[in-house]
């Protein structure tokens, strides 16, 4: 009796518990929100892939005041969460409202930094992208993807009352190009970004027909033009005033670091970096010499062996049996010392379309939006190989 007597007394503090943690955690989630509403506002692409309800069928527009009213927008958050913090007595609480104080500061001075450094340019090509793909999935459900035609106008200007963003942004550069002492991009980014718009254009032409979306044409028609257009805009006014040396401002690399919770200074990094690329490299020499002895190759140097395996590629037909066969060999490996426990299931592997790898040259998890991942199986991508990147990159899923 004495047992049980414990057992129950275990369970009850157990449930109180429980209780409070739950009325804590639904605490923190709502002053959450005031970041995910923030965040979805001048963002909508990017909160929708992950599931936030609403915001299907809305973009993210350049008017001329955006970056102030980002700015403004974000110092009223802070300070809303800062008065939460004065009036909260749990702290746990506290404690979370302290990591998303901390995030609008954050975010308040990297815009600070941006606006007194950079000249406004993007790929238009990749958002659209995204925008179009976020929804034009198979891990979306099936009844938000209409949306992606909804955003597809608006993009374009087709949608009443709506500019087309290329043309926004075209206005946003010129503009501040009259500011002196503004950096431009860097120019390998930029061609990059040129070199890839027309495989942007046809990947987003291919999702509208994989998902069988109605009167799509007169705004993909419209989309192709304006994208063709913008990207003259962009060698004519921007490749000019962009920039060779890839390095940045020390200011934008603190800032940077901050917002990924890196406590070094950008000094202290490059000393650490050197350090470890100094120790790469003999450990890299000391593989490479045992690699040449194998394969019976002239130069044992590191760099020419990296060449000599660089020439055996894999393509085409090829990249998924090997992706497959090696995750297997890696499951066998964690099934046989028990190292976790895997899915029944088999995992998800595809290649990546052509557009896809040009936005994401690597292999990668898709994970399903945040919202929906109950359901959803997460997925690996493997880049694709074509013509102008010279990388292939698998999709896993």
């Amino acid at each position: 009796m004495k047992t049980s007597a414990i057992g129950i007394a275990v369970l009850a503090v157990i449930s109180v518990a429980s209780a409070q943690d739950k009325g804590w955690v639904e605490k923190s989630n709502e002053n959450a929100q005031i970041l995910i509403r923030l965040n979805a506002k001048y963002g909508p692409e990017g909160a929708s892939s992950q599931g936030v309800p609403g915001l299907d069928d809305q973009i993210s527009t350049f008017p001329a005041d955006r970056s102030q009213r980002v700015r403004a927008d974000t110092v009223k958050a802070r300070d809303e969460l800062k008065a939460k913090f004065d009036a909260e007595k749990d702290p746990l609480v506290r404690q979370d409202l302290q990591i998303l104080i901390g995030v609008t500061e954050r975010q308040i001075r990297g815009i600070d930094a941006s606006e007194k450094t950079f000249l406004p340019h993007g790929s238009i090509a990749n958002l659209i992208f995204f925008g179009e793909k976020s929804l034009l999935d198979d891990q979306v459900k099936a009844e938000r993807r209409p949306a992606a035609l909804v955003r597809l106008r608006k993009y374009t200007g087709v949608e009443p009352g709506f500019t087309p963003v290329t043309k926004q942004a075209e206005a946003r550069f010129l503009e501040k190009a009259k500011t002196p002492g503004l950096l431009g991009p860097a120019k390998e980014e930029v061609e990059k970004d040129l070199q890839n718009t027309s495989t942007y254009i046809t990947g987003i032409g291919l999702l509208l027909e994989k998902y069988k979306l109605q009167g799509y044409q007169e705004a993909f028609a419209k989309l192709r033009e304006q994208l063709t257009e913008y990207d003259e805009f962009v060698r004519r006014e921007v490749l000019p005033k962009a920039r060779t040396d890839f390095r940045l401002p020390p200011a934008i690399y603190r800032t940077g670091l901050e917002n990924y919770g890196v406590d070094y200074t950008p000094e202290e990094l490059t000393r650490l970096a050197h350090a470890a690329f100094t120790d790469f490299q003999k450990q890299m020499q000391a593989i490479a010499v045992n690699v040449a002895k194998q394969r019976k190759l002239a130069s044992s140097d590191y760099r020419d062996v990296i060449r000599e395996l660089k020439k055996e590629q894999f393509s085409g037909n090829e990249i998924l049996p090997k992706y497959d066969a090696t995750l297997k060999q890696i499951e066998d490996i964690i099934r046989k010392n028990d190292l976790l426990t895997l899915p029944e299931r088999p995992a998800i592997i595809s290649i990546a379309t052509a557009a896809e790898t040009a936005q994401q040259p690597a292999p990668h998890m898709q994970p399903p939006p945040l919202a929906e991942q109950p359901w959803r199986a997460r997925k690996v991508r493997a880049p694709a190989r074509h013509k102008g990147r010279g990388r292939s990159r698998t999709q896993v899923r």
